[in-house]
């Protein structure tokens, strides 16, 4: 689950999520799985013609899968392709009768941290780039507290060269925002903790 957009969905008085599936066409399918207690995965399949002069030259296979949490009305869109993450909004806000707004995560994590946040998640590690070009890390849990309590008041003079920060949330669960807001779990983590991870964050932040 990485490279995942957080959206919050905003719903009608009904406050339902449902979907009605409808049979697939040979251009498009939207299908939804259930992978976990109230969270289901959305599948948008379309073929994607590709024009040049007013002639299609080719047709392309698209896939974008998202992971709707529906205690929480939280979707995480796995795709980073702008283009595509813009068609699937599109279709799945019209189908699910709801809308989208992404959540600025990178921001609220940083402006929270800099009020000293809760410790229930803690920042570990802060990933940016030096004067030279180079990408380094610093490791904020390895410093001491003094140093540590300079390098977050120091957060706002350094901001423009942060690529992104480490969290550590919950039972030792680790993920990664960037600028964009785009998060990004372990390699070594299996689908079910990722799952879990997100449900930490959200019962945090819903």
């Amino acid at each position: 689950m990485n490279n995942a957009v957080v959206f919050k969905i905003e719903v009608g008085k009904t406050e339902v999520l449902d979907y009605v599936q409808s049979p697939p066409s040979f251009f498009e399918s939207l299908t939804e799985k259930k992978i976990a207690l109230n969270v289901v995965e959305i599948t948008l399949k379309w073929i994607d013609s590709v024009k040049f002069k007013d002639k299609i030259i080719k047709r392309e296979p698209k896939v974008v899968r998202a992971v709707l949490f529906k205690k929480y009305n939280r979707l995480l869109l796995l795709s980073e392709s702008e283009r595509e993450v813009q068609y699937f909004i599109s279709r799945v806000q019209k189908e699910y009768n709801f809308i989208l707004k992404e959540m600025s995560l990178y921001s609220h994590f940083m402006n929270n941290y800099i009020k000293n946040s809760k410790d229930k998640w803690k920042v570990i590690a802060i990933n940016m780039r030096s004067k030279t070009g180079d990408e380094i890390t610093i490791n904020v849990r390895g410093l001491k507290k003094n140093t540590e309590g300079d390098i977050l008041k120091g957060f706002s003079g350094i901001e423009d060269s942060i690529l992104s920060i480490t969290c550590k949330i919950g039972n030792d669960y680790y993920f990664t925002v960037d600028k964009r807001s785009s998060v990004s779990t372990p390699d070594n983590i299996t689908e079910n903790e990722a799952l879990e991870m997100y449900e930490e964050l959200f019962k945090l932040y819903a």
